[in-house]
């Protein structure tokens, strides 16, 4: 905790919801008026402060993080103390009412920086979790899941808790302790997670006081135009006075980033997402150098190993979290077993190394969360004891 009174959480809570559409909808959740969305961020706690149509799907940027409305899907990310859990009773009851089925479900986020600071029911892991499982009311029932946790739920972790939506029309309320059947939509989602910034990295996301708003922001842009360099325009925000969210879209591709660059809770988390249909795999070893004992079966997509690399050679983190999430493991293994971080490269620890938490045998942490495999979900961390997993909180699954 910093002596500064101010302080700024900038791990985001994530949900997403499926939907499918009625059969008379051609552009689905696209074609919800504004009001809705307004309605719909403001029960979050934050606001839209610009959208960006593409032909594929609506980006929206938000006043903590981002918003992503496609025909079928919706993406919330929000930072700070928001609250994004109090907007799906509200969102799926009018997506019904409008004639969309709902699907399912996530919710996840990493550990926070400053969890005394949330609100309810984020303010404690427990509560959390007992609150998604048995008190959290969509379209009048409270519906069941199932939370995961990778990493140590007294420390370091990642939470993703998943429902089923498709008994919240005339279903009774299921048995919380079941594994529904999800329907996954979309390609791989990868999640890059970084705290404990390069100060030198930090200093361009804060604003300079000689430049007009719109150069700010077409600095902070052009610093991060290397890490997906087929995304040609990036749309951003610079908050005062400092910070900076900003998305890109590819055709049916997105790319999100949020920087918190004050040094005593420095946060920056990139997402991005890709196809995949025909994906390629080869060894980390050939393009992630910075990741350089690696076993000989250890596979992963070419293009996603190297958006990896670019986004520590920007950063330079202390700590980062990497998650992807496929409909498909990757062919050839899942890559658990990245240890020897070079510090040329990424500017961590000598120490730092991964724990493999993916193929481990603690009952409360999966590479498979039902039926999505995890093909790679590796925390990085310095100084700390290999598999080190903590206690497992009452009723996790």
């Amino acid at each position: 905790m910093s002596p500064n009174p101010h302080v700024f959480e900038g791990v985001e809570k994530r949900i997403e919801l499926t939907f499918n559409m009625p059969l008379d909808s051609i552009n689905g959740l696209r074609s919800w008026d504004r009001i809705l969305w307004d309605e719909i961020c403001s029960k979050c706690k934050c606001t839209i402060i610009h959208h960006e149509p593409s032909e594929e799907f609506d980006s929206y940027i938000l006043s903590e993080s981002s918003l992503f409305v496609f025909r079928k899907r919706v993406m919330i990310k929000t930072c700070g103390t928001t609250v994004p859990l109090d907007c799906v009773d509200y969102l799926v009851t009018e997506a019904i009412r409008q004639g969309f089925n709902p699907l399912d479900f996530t919710y996840s986020r990493s550990s926070f920086l400053f969890p005394d600071k949330q609100f309810y029911p984020h303010n404690d892991l427990q509560t959390e979790l007992d609150y998604l499982s048995y008190k959290m009311r969509i379209n009048g029932k409270i519906v069941g899941g199932k939370s995961s946790i990778l990493g140590d739920p007294n420390g370091k972790y990642w939470l993703i808790h998943r429902k089923s939506l498709e008994g919240t029309i005339d279903v009774q309320t299921p048995d919380n302790r079941s594994s529904p059947t999800f329907t996954f939509t979309r390609g791989t989602i990868v999640d890059i997670i970084m705290t404990g910034l390069d100060k030198t990295a930090c200093i361009g996301y804060f604003k300079n006081i000689s430049k007009s708003e719109t150069e700010n922001e077409s600095d902070m842009a052009q610093s991060l135009s290397g890490i997906l360099p087929e995304f040609k325009t990036i749309t951003g925000k610079c908050y005062d006075p400092c910070g900076y969210s900003c998305n890109a879209m590819h055709n049916e591709r997105y790319l999100t980033v949020h920087i918190t660059p004050e040094e005593a809770f420095s946060y920056a988390s990139v997402e991005a997402s890709f196809e995949s249909s025909g994906m390629k795999t080869t060894r980390i070893l050939d393009h992630c150098p910075s990741m350089s004992t690696i076993a000989e079966d250890d596979c992963m997509d070419d293009s996603i190993t190297q958006f990896i690399e670019n986004v520590i050679t920007v950063f330079k983190p202390r700590d980062f979290i990497v998650t992807l999430i496929s409909p498909t493991a990757v062919s050839g293994g899942l890559p658990t077993k990245l240890r020897g971080a070079d510090t040329t490269k990424t500017g961590m620890d000598k120490t730092a190394y991964t724990t493999e938490y993916v193929q481990s045998t603690e009952p409360y942490t999966s590479g498979t969360l039902l039926g999505e495999d995890i093909v790679a979900s590796s925390v990085f961390y310095s100084a700390v004891s290999s598999g080190a997993t903590g206690n497992k909180p009452p009723g996790l699954s």
